[in-house]
């Protein structure tokens, strides 16, 4: 029954710290019920008409605040329990003096605020109130014998209804102790089973997210066979998370060889998901001969993923692309084509760095949709051409907590292809961690190399 009369206007809906005040507030009201009923043989025996009064008003006050938390109205509830007490409080110290000791419920009631109410400005005016009274009955009213007239030979049973009401005090505070600690247990029991319930769904999707990047990976080419084609080649794979939204492909046909590098829209699993489009589709329009050129790879590439995200969008709703630089190199012949889509890619001869602009749009949906163009770069031996995405130049760190920028890339992959039998994917990595260092990764990160 007690249980019953604590959990009205409790739902699964409310938040804990929710359901926790209308508990309080049940218990509070019913408290108020009982010690009103406890004292009604001395009010009825007086009969003085603002006792009797203040009597019903309080107990129906009391009742009110169930209706009040099973209507859903929980603020008014709270309010009509602290104001009402305020009153009770006042009223009883002046109805019947300072020795009642009912002036010591007002500082319980700098508990109960706090319990109620969560602006720290309201919780402050009233405890500030509490204490100002206080001290205030205190100082004004210590020997007040009250408005209603008890004869002297009363004086005891006054006297033991300040006992009393220290009693009640006591068990007020005891049972509000006990209250919140049973609370608090039953609070740690949900927190701990759902902690459970969390860590077994992250595992699960821990799980699922190692599995696609196993996935990935074996999508992803071997730098092994990278290096085979070109043995003085290089290759940093950074991703943000465990899979990548960037990637890197390259096949040979013939004479030439076909490598790309790009950035998909997003990274985590949304990325490596355009990443495995991006891979497929690249594989398929290369080896089916659908394109022989880098600009005319990235059309085809383009109407495939428009094609393949947008079958139900006509008006480009959903912009899922990827920026990507495509290169066809002719290392016999030492010409090398380009194609990119917002990525540009680097030439390096001789110590100097040229950079080739991409066309200023992406691979993906656009309302005004244009050819890429075709770049025919005259190559020279051991010239580098450097693939990449725009993680490595975005990345903050330093001392001042900046971006890397693009200048800085630029210089240090001068300095690292300038020095012979420099393992340059170290050097990359060494670089990329050292400007980082305690900053988090704020993207995936592809850098591809290759020397002729």
């Amino acid at each position: 029954m007690f249980e019953q009369l604590l959990s009205i206007g409790v739902s699964e809906d409310n938040t804990e710290v929710l359901n926790r005040k209308i508990r309080t507030s049940n218990l509070v009201a019913l408290s108020t019920m009982i010690i009103l009923t406890s004292f009604s043989p001395l009010f009825f025996y007086f009969l003085h008409p603002l006792d009797l009064m203040f009597f019903g008003l309080f107990y129906s006050s009391a009742i009110l605040n169930f209706f009040l938390v099973k209507r859903r109205y929980y603020m008014q509830a709270f309010t009509t329990n602290i104001v009402m007490a305020y009153i009770y409080f006042f009223w009883g110290t002046m109805a019947y003096g300072w020795n009642v000791n009912l002036q010591f419920y007002l500082l319980v009631m700098c508990m109960i605020v706090v319990i109620f109410y969560d602006n720290k400005s309201v919780i402050k005016l009233f405890i500030a109130f509490s204490i100002i009274a206080f001290f205030g009955l205190l100082f004004l009213m210590k020997d007040w014998r009250g408005l209603i007239d008890i004869p002297a030979e009363f004086d005891t049973i006054k006297q033991n209804m300040g006992y009393a009401n220290l009693f009640v005090l006591f068990v007020i505070i005891s049972i509000l102790i006990f209250f919140f600690k049973n609370q608090n247990l039953h609070y740690q029991e949900r927190i701990t089973e759902a902690s459970k319930i969390i860590a077994e769904k992250n595992k699960e999707m821990l799980d699922s997210i190692n599995y696609a990047q196993r996935i990935q990976s074996g999508l992803l080419p071997a730098k092994k066979e990278l290096s085979k084609l070109f043995p003085d080649s290089f290759l940093y794979f950074r991703p943000k998370d465990i899979v990548s939204g960037d990637f890197y492909w390259f096949y040979k046909n013939a004479d030439v060889t076909y490598i790309a590098c790009g950035d998909c829209t997003g990274h985590g699993v949304p990325g490596a998901l355009m990443s495995v489009l991006g891979i497929n589709l690249l594989s398929d329009i290369v080896e089916s001969a659908k394109a022989t050129e880098p600009d005319e790879i990235l059309n085809q590439l383009r109407n495939g993923i428009v094609r393949s995200l947008n079958k139900e969008n006509t008006t480009g709703e959903y912009k899922d692309g990827m920026d990507i630089s495509v290169i066809k190199v002719d290392a016999k012949n030492l010409t090398c084509s380009f194609a990119g889509a917002n990525n540009s890619i680097y030439q390096i001869s001789g110590g100097e760095l040229t950079e080739y602009k991409a066309t200023k749009q992406p691979v993906g949906f656009s309302p005004d949709p244009k050819p890429f163009s075709n770049n025919i770069i005259q190559l020279k031996p051991n010239d580098y051409i450097v693939l990449f995405t725009d993680g490595f130049a975005d990345q903050f760190g330093g001392l001042t907590n900046k971006k890397y920028m693009y200048k800085s890339f630029k210089e240090f992959l001068k300095q690292v292809t300038s020095k012979p039998g420099i393992d340059i994917d170290h050097a990359l990595h060494d670089e990329f961690t050292g400007w980082r260092a305690n900053v988090e990764q704020i993207d995936d990160v592809c850098v591809v190399g290759i020397r002729v």
